[in-house]
């Protein structure tokens, strides 16, 4: 998201209900940035916080919110995949691979535990 808010938390919330059409304090179970990135000079060197979002929505509920997001036009598709697979999709920005690259390195290094994992 882009950082035109004063809080990080708050810019999350802001674009997963504008991008995603979820519904953050019911579909999220767990979150963390990975990271600001520099869009590079395309798009005017503008500063995005990248977001790792465990939801608690399947895959295809996922999509049925997507459908209804306001600003869903930012992204051409949605896709769940499984981390390891997500460096394989192609066309992929530079900024995209960085945040799957640290996207893996974070997963690895913070598990979630036991409890939060669905049946």
């Amino acid at each position: 998201g882009v950082l035109d808010e004063p809080s990080l938390r708050e810019v999350l919330r802001k674009e997963s209900v504008e991008e995603l059409g979820i519904r953050p304090d019911e579909d999220v179970r767990d979150q963390w940035c990975l990271g600001v990135f520099d869009c590079g000079e395309e798009q005017g060197h503008a500063l995005n916080a990248v977001f790792v979002q465990q939801l608690r929505l399947s895959a295809a509920v996922l999509s049925s919110c997507y459908e209804g997001a306001c600003d869903r036009s930012e992204h051409s598709e949605v896709r769940c995949v499984h981390p390891q697979e997500a460096l394989q999709l192609s066309p992929m920005t530079h900024v995209a691979r960085q945040a799957v690259r640290a996207f893996l390195l974070v997963g690895a290094l913070r598990p979630f535990s036991a409890k939060e994992q669905v049946p």
